[in-house]
């Protein structure tokens, strides 16, 4: 998000000049839920690979990781998401 500390001005340019994909996903921790999870779960499913997902305070992008390593491992959406309800990284 726009008001995040540590953001780089430009950030998406720079980025997009070494060759990137950038998208910029603005989530607040307080916004995360099932439904936006499995938003951008999709969402970052169909990104060119590698990817890398972060965040200024580093809450949201572990979920979000948290929750593709689990999907990945075979752990269904449901089960990975209370997995990461109980880490205390978003609420119910």
């Amino acid at each position: 998000m726009a008001d995040e500390t540590g953001i780089l001005a430009n950030e998406q340019e720079k980025t997009e000049l070494l060759g990137l994909y950038y998208l910029n996903f603005p989530t607040k921790c307080e916004d995360i839920n099932h439904q936006s999870t499995l938003q951008i779960y999709q969402t970052i499913t169909e990104l060119p690979k590698p990817t890398l997902i972060y965040c200024d305070n580093l809450i949201r992008s572990a979920a979000i990781v948290f929750l593709h390593i689990a999907l990945q491992q075979g752990i269904g959406f449901e089960k990975a998401l209370q997995k990461i309800i109980n880490l205390g990284l978003i609420s119910d």
